[in-house]
């Protein structure tokens, strides 16, 4: 006699979680404030941001996986081509040669081998940079979907250590 497998508590509650934050990143995709989602959702405006701000986290790390599994893929291209192309040049043939140093530069450029090239910047006729510093209030419920991930793809690269600063 078979058994019947049942959910467990947790997983359970796991399965609900993801339905309302996909529940809630799609009315936020509609264009609806926090402050509605939630009352929709029955929920608090924070509850609501939370809900949004995991979806959001879930897709970058599925995006991040999937990028990386691309790459591997990639990877494995690479080196066999570079494995044939290897051989032949070794033999003389110039074509398979320039190929190959161009299947190198490719695996070196998707592994970020090559150091980067320093740029420097500078200001109005060649002189220093001026920094500015401001502060503003802004209503983030206000942004849509779209303009929260551009904003959040902004600060991410404004936190970044520049190359080369050893951090």
């Amino acid at each position: 006699m078979a058994t019947k497998k049942t959910a467990s508590p947790r997983s359970k509650r796991s399965a609900v979680s993801t339905d309302r934050r996909l529940q809630a990143l799609e009315l936020r995709k509609t264009g609806l404030s926090f402050q509605a989602i939630g009352d929709r959702l029955g929920i608090s405006k924070e509850g609501a941001w939370q809900l949004v701000d995991g979806a959001l986290t879930d897709y970058r790390e599925a995006v991040n996986e999937t990028a990386d599994e691309v790459r591997e893929l990639e990877l494995l291209r690479l080196d066999e081509l570079t494995q044939t192309f290897r051989t032949l040049a070794l033999t003389g043939d110039t074509a398979a040669a320039t190929t190959y140093l161009k299947t190198m530069e490719r695996r070196a450029k998707l592994l970020g081998l090559d150091a980067a090239a320093r740029t420097e910047l500078t200001g109005r006729d060649g002189g220093p940079l001026q920094s500015v510093s401001a502060t503003a209030n802004v209503d983030l419920s206000a942004l849509s979907l779209e303009q929260l991930l551009q904003l959040d793809s902004l600060m991410n690269a404004a936190q970044a250590p520049a190359a080369g600063d050893g951090k």
